[in-house]
């Protein structure tokens, strides 16, 4: 009777190792296609931040025409009151940017915490990195653009407020200078 028991304890035990097995092959199999998958979708939203700094160049272009047009109808094109908006119209738009990286940089992020050691182990195999933001060096010289100060209006330059390299400390600093009462 007692060999009898070994029998299915061992019979149960290699059941479970085989199950295992096919657990794990199972896992392995979905992630090779999940780190595809993965790339594709980190490449998509590289290339749709890409998109969208090109159509904010565009609108930001428009807008900067519309300032311009307001203000020369008006005899104020050659005053700091246009330098002043054109400098604002783009420190909105690079405020706008860093709210959209940042968007585009917790989507790429969320795509790698889902990724496990099997990912790692296709990822190293497959000489793949992980979902990361890859866009900004194609981009950055459309911020280069933004960043520039406004001359045109014959006044002193204006620079406009950068958000995308503007730090906390940066904050911190200006903070007692506000006029906040």
């Amino acid at each position: 009777m007692s060999s009898d028991l070994l029998i299915g304890l061992a019979g149960g035990a290699i059941g479970a190792v085989v199950a295992g097995v096919f657990v794990q092959a199972g896992c392995a199999w979905l992630a090779w296609g999940e780190v595809t998958l993965h790339d594709f979708e980190a490449s998509e939203r590289n290339r749709r931040l890409q998109i969208w700094v090109d159509d904010r160049t565009r609108e930001l272009t428009q807008e900067i025409s519309g300032i311009s047009n307001r203000l020369a109808s008006d005899g104020m094109l050659n005053s700091g009151i246009h330098g002043t908006a054109v400098a604002g119209a783009k420190a909105r738009a690079l405020h706008q940017y860093r709210d959209e990286e940042e968007g585009a940089a917790i989507d790429l992020m969320t795509l790698q915490a889902g990724e496990g050691a099997w990912h790692s182990f296709w990822r190293v195999l497959r000489q793949r990195a992980g979902p990361t933001l890859t866009a900004s060096a194609e981009i950055e010289p459309f911020l280069d653009r933004w960043r520039e100060p406004v001359s045109r209006h014959g006044g002193e330059a204006v620079t406009p407020l950068d958000r995308t390299r503007r730090t906390f400390d940066d904050a911190l600093a200006e903070l007692p200078r506000l006029d906040l009462t």
